[in-house]
């Protein structure tokens, strides 16, 4: 079978077919049209041309939700213009995929060299993807080292917001915590920066047991909104509120602000906020958002650069890289070490 036929057997250009099969991700055609193409090809016996030698190709794999629409879709970006970057310098050109049947179809059409992977996925998949193509994971930490991987320092980037409190005299400090419906769904980047709260706090000797809320996430954005705003508030009429609160991450901050704002609660004079991602919206909160950053565009490149070298034969032991993170200062935080 060949392109013709199938576009024959679907009613549709030959020319509409080769664009989809040489670049799924294609936005120049429908995405009904697409998803046909595609299940179309993954059913049927069709094989192209095939070369024994590199195609210069690395695919990125990417969750569904990875489009302009999303409200994280810059943040997500800065990973692919690193990515990018990095490929072109080595002559590499990147294939973005969507969803959960990509790797797949990327194999048994022998597009791409080796694999970039920023989404779930289940151990057995990964385990069997690796086997068969040189694959990194990043940012999404791995309970079991089957491939190389490239993740935040988030446990790290927390003990730096919460020294940084400390080290300007502040020492009522709050976590706004929030738990996914289902709790064994906790991501595990939410866990790590949990988890640096808690220990930094120990070793500073904070006691931030008396703001401890556990809040689980609504089904809704609305829901979501409501419990953070009703956690902030109570936390602002306890007898002695506190003087800092880091959320985890920049979406739930920016409800926190919104609502100082209407309860007249002034940042950072009553309350100091932090936050993490350092995403578009920290420059569009009023005031400005400090948060974390995790230097996406470096974490991209690192990728790529492991997965150059495996691709090339490089057979050292499989790795982990915890990439620095910076803590980026502006108006809801005052450093009095400096001012």
């Amino acid at each position: 079978m060949n392109q013709r036929d199938i576009a024959k057997q679907l009613g549709v250009s030959q020319t509409l077919v080769s664009l989809v099969i040489n670049n799924p991700a294609t936005d120049k055609v429908s995405a009904p049209k697409r998803k046909m193409i595609l299940d179309f090809v993954r059913k049927s016996n069709y094989n192209p041309v095939k070369t024994n030698g590199p195609t210069k190709n690395i695919g990125y794999l990417v969750d569904m939700e990875f489009n302009a629409n999303s409200i994280d879709y810059l943040y997500q970006q800065r990973f692919l213009n690193g990515i990018i970057d990095s490929a072109t310098d080595k002559g590499l050109n990147v294939i973005v995929q969507k969803g959960e049947e990509d790797e797949t179809f990327l194999l048994s059409q022998k597009k791409v060299d080796g694999v970039i992977i920023k989404r779930s996925i289940s151990e057995e998949q990964l385990t069997k993807l690796a086997s068969r193509i040189p694959t990194v994971m990043l940012n999404v930490p791995l309970k079991n080292l089957i491939c190389d991987s490239v993740v935040a320092d988030n446990f790290g980037a927390m003990r730096d917001v919460v020294t940084f409190f400390h080290g300007n005299g502040i020492r009522k400090i709050a976590l706004l915590e929030l738990y996914p419906v289902d709790p064994v769904n906790i991501s595990p980047n939410i866990k790590e920066r949990i988890d640096g709260f808690s220990n930094s706090c120990w070793e500073l000797g904070l006691d931030t047991s008396k703001y401890k809320i556990n809040v689980r996430l609504e089904r809704t954005e609305k829901n979501t909104r409501e419990k953070i705003r009703e956690v902030f508030k109570n936390w602002m009429n306890f007898k002695n509120p506190p003087e800092a609160i880091i959320c985890l991450n920049d979406f739930y901050a920016s409800i926190l602000l919104s609502e100082a704002v209407s309860m007249g609660i002034r940042i950072p004079e009553k309350v100091q906020v932090a936050s993490f991602d350092n995403s578009p919206l920290c420059s569009c909160s009023f005031p400005a958002l400090s948060s974390v950053d995790h230097n996406n565009e470096e974490m991209g490149k690192l990728c790529v650069d492991i997965l150059s070298r495996r691709i090339n034969g490089d057979k050292s032991i499989i790795s982990k890289m915890c990439c620095k993170s910076k803590f980026v200062l502006r108006e809801t935080t005052i450093n009095k070490q400096f001012d």
